[in-house]
């Protein structure tokens, strides 16, 4: 059950990393296409 509970954790860490490097690489892009843009 303890290691269960691990992987859950481990799970929902992920997946706020996941979501916050999504918002990054969303900001980058948006950057890039106003400097093409130029």
């Amino acid at each position: 059950m303890h290691t269960l509970q691990c992987q859950i954790v481990q799970l929902m860490l992920q997946h706020r990393l996941f979501s916050q490097l999504r918002k990054q690489l969303i900001s980058v892009e948006n950057r890039a296409r106003k400097l093409l843009r130029i």
